[in-house]
This record gives C-alpha cells, structure tokens and sequence, in this order.
C-alpha cells in the first residue's frame, strides 16, 4: 500500500539558514518509513533547488511531522470507544 505525503507548510529561521518542512503523511501507520525515506532524500533535494534556484546558500532542510492527523485518530478512536462514533 501506498503513501501519501503532503508539504503542510515551510518555516525558515531569521537568518535563512534552516528551513523546517512540515509534512502530513497518510496512512499514519507509514509515518516512520516516510520519514527515513526523505531524510535519506534531504541532501539530494538540496542540491536540486541549489541549482535550480541559482543561490549559493539554501538552507538545510528539516522535516516536521504534523501531528494532526495523530490527534485526529485519538479522537476517533475515543469517541468509537464511548458508542459516540
């Protein structure tokens, strides 16, 4: 079964050194294999939009994991455990 990772939005530091890319990834079951798949990816990803962007200075790239989706299943998960859902 497949992955569906989506970039849920981007923060970079004051100084431009670091940008922090905040994914969603569905199905949540897939989130620590997605993870090491696009931490392995973040050097190559770099130097792709080095090249592309014709800057000598990108940031590097970090991943967040939104913890949305988490809190989502939490919920459905009581609310089926209390006769609610």
């Amino acid at each position: 079964m497949g992955s569906l990772v989506t970039v849920i939005g981007v923060r970079l530091t004051n100084d431009k050194q670091h940008a922090y890319l905040q994914i969603s990834v569905l199905p949540i079951t897939k989130i620590g294999t997605v993870k090491a798949i696009l931490i392995k990816a973040l050097p190559r990803a770099r130097a792709y939009l080095s090249h592309r962007t014709n800057r000598h200075r990108v940031p590097a790239l970090h991943l967040e994991i939104s913890e949305d989706a988490l809190k989502d299943r939490l919920v459905e998960r009581k609310l089926k455990e209390t006769g609610i859902s």
